[in-house]
């Protein structure tokens, strides 16, 4: 007689599991549908207790062990429900993550929606590999905003993983814990190391320069632009915002050679030229310098000031490629 493979039907299985498991959305209500709760070993003593204490009050036929007995189940049965409501209608939504470098942790932003008071919850990654301690709190009723650590493996676009949320409120009785897989991905820039870069005098040309006059002076004024925030009140072109037409700030001609712009620096495993990258693109940002980068086989980022600068050279080099992969 043959039986049938079940490997197949193990992998199907299996599969399922995972899919249940993992929950890769950027909302997750929890709700009675994604959580589950199963008794703690100090739940499974209890009710041992109370058992023994029920056959106690039996043999001796006594009523004092069988009271006590069913006391303690119903304080079971109500911590089961007490438990399941700790987590039940809490709503958690996945914002967007920062960039960072690879030699430090990386911030995984959440914000948890709460319609009442919870207390005693546990928020941790499954994979230990990359992850601190867990995050243990008490949430207030309203909007909270967490922020997770999460130690990436190395440079790259990286999924963080799936979280554990979790409770035993109030008694320790039952554990109440669901998954959750946020579909975020971090960009991990190279570590920071101070190193030779290469600075080129001249960036690839951009349509907008083509046409542009070439000024002498400092003090040649060029045109208006609207207002950064990096830029000192000194740039704000007051005649123009007097007019309502809001705040611009003024472009000299002389401003047109102070772009700076960097590569890799050649001779040196890519690896440890974009850790030189980073950290002279970090410093020079950092000061207000107005930078743009020319990266191997990438787009060149045009020069520009300000945080979301720094975000875009950082994700730049987080996506670049390995040495010897195109």
């Amino acid at each position: 007689m043959r039986f049938a493979d079940p490997r197949p039907r193990l992998k199907q299985l299996n599969r399922r599991i995972q899919r249940r498991l993992s929950r890769r959305e950027p909302v997750l209500l929890l709700q009675r549908r994604n959580l589950y709760i199963l008794p703690t070993g100090f739940g499974g003593l209890w009710l041992c207790a109370s058992g023994v204490l029920y056959v106690v009050g039996i043999n001796s036929r006594s009523n004092g062990p069988v009271l006590l007995s069913h006391l303690l189940l119903a304080l079971m049965l109500l911590s089961l429900v007490l438990t399941h409501r700790n987590l039940e209608g809490l709503e958690l939504r996945a914002l967007e993550a920062p960039t960072c470098c690879a030699d430090e942790p990386a911030q995984v932003p959440l914000l948890c929606n709460s319609n009442r008071a919870r207390a005693d919850l546990t928020i941790r990654w499954l994979d230990q590999t990359h992850t601190s301690a867990p995050l243990q709190l008490d949430l207030p009723p309203g909007r909270t905003r967490l922020n997770l650590d999460w130690r990436p493996p190395g440079r790259g676009l990286h999924h963080p993983g799936r979280l554990l949320i979790s409770t035993n409120a109030p008694l320790g009785l039952y554990r109440c814990w669901s998954f959750w897989e946020p579909p975020l991905l971090l960009a991990i820039a190279p570590a920071r190391r101070p190193g030779p870069v290469e600075r080129l005098h001249q960036g690839p040309p951009r349509r907008s320069e083509l046409h542009r006059p070439q000024g002498v002076g400092s003090d040649q004024f060029q045109e208006l632009t609207p207002l950064r925030p990096e830029e000192g009140l000194q740039r704000v072109a007051w005649k123009t915002a007097a007019k309502g037409l809001g705040l611009h700030g003024k472009r000299f001609a002389a401003e047109q050679g102070s772009d700076l712009w960097l590569a890799p620096a050649a001779g040196i495993p890519l690896e440890r030229a974009l850790e030189h990258l980073c950290d002279s693109v970090c410093q020079h940002l950092g000061e207000g310098a107005s930078l743009g980068l020319v990266l191997p086989g990438g787009v060149p980022i045009s020069p520009d000031r300000g945080p979301a600068q720094l975000k875009r050279c950082l994700t730049a080099l987080a996506a670049m490629p390995p040495e010897g992969r195109s």
